[in-house]
């Protein structure tokens, strides 16, 4: 059931392996936005989104978005939270998902059963799977492997790991390659970096780069 408000706008029989089409319009009338099609509307109201099933929205939300699968949309401007995997553009606020992500800035936490593929995180990121992303503003704990930028906390993978700074400690099951180190440093492969200020540790070798 697709409901604006207490208003029903559509319904259809729940299937998990089918995605809930949600159009959102946002229409000029006059030269005046309007939600809706309202004349007059106001411009600048969020909208929250909220499925049981799958979320495919052809275009941006500038609320919450909540779905028991999958979600598909542009930008959103809120928190995600999906039972499944988002694919998305940016997010202004956090993002928990039961399967992988793939899309742009994430504006808060990132939280992921699966893997996570996206540009800069303003908190940190925490994944059973594998990490693509830019920079990163808090902690980064993984399942694999991590490719990313700066990290301002600390990281921790079951994998290898390869990134700009870290300004905390570091904990990899496979190699580290990456720049300055500012805490604690180990690998139960090899350690490629540009300098350690804390203690480091190495299951092969420790190379420090010019």
């Amino acid at each position: 059931v697709l409901m604006r408000g207490k208003q029903i706008v559509s319904s259809q029989e729940y299937d998990p392996a089918v995605c809930i089409p949600v159009e959102l319009k946002y229409e000029k009338e006059n030269g005046t936005a309007g939600m809706f099609g309202r004349k007059g509307g106001r411009t600048d109201c969020s909208i929250n989104v909220e499925i049981w099933g799958n979320a495919d929205i052809n275009g941006s939300v500038n609320g919450d978005v909540y779905a028991g699968g999958n979600v598909n949309c542009g930008e959103i401007g809120g928190d995600v939270y999906a039972g499944g995997n988002v694919n998305c553009g940016d997010i202004g606020g956090d993002i928990s998902a039961g399967g992988s992500i793939e899309c742009g800035s994430i504006g808060g936490d990132v939280n992921a059963g699966g893997n996570v593929g996206c540009a800069d995180v303003g908190g940190d990121v925490g994944t059973g799977g594998s990490v693509e992303c830019g920079n990163v503003s808090g902690d980064v704990n993984a399942g694999k492997d991590v490719n990313c930028g700066d990290i301002l906390g600390h990281a921790k993978t079951s994998g290898s790991m390869n990134c700009g700074n870290v300004d905390g400690n570091v904990d990899c099951g496979g190699n580290i390659s990456c720049g300055d180190i500012a805490g604690h440093a180990e690998a139960r492969g090899s350690i490629e970096c540009k300098t350690i200020k804390g203690s480091a540790e190495a299951g092969s070798r420790i190379i420090y780069k010019g």
